[in-house]
């Protein structure tokens, strides 16, 4: 995942896009990106909050699975 900040920020919003995703459906990376998003658009959100919650979503897919050896 990639936040970018624009030179108007806060004039402009931060942007969250996809990068390499291993092991997720498209589908749910794209829930991940938008409820990132999401918490970025909301008053009271950050980025720690956004990166929290996408920490969140991936620990809750990946609880389990172990490594290749």
């Amino acid at each position: 995942m990639t936040m970018h900040i624009p030179a108007m920020y806060p004039l402009r919003p931060i942007t969250v896009e996809g990068g390499k995703r291993v092991g997720v459906t498209e589908i749910q990376w794209r829930g991940w990106l938008i409820s990132a998003g999401a918490v970025l658009a909301s008053v009271s959100g950050s980025m720690l909050d956004a990166l929290l919650l996408w920490k969140q979503n991936a620990e809750k897919r990946f609880d389990g699975v172990e490594d290749c050896s």
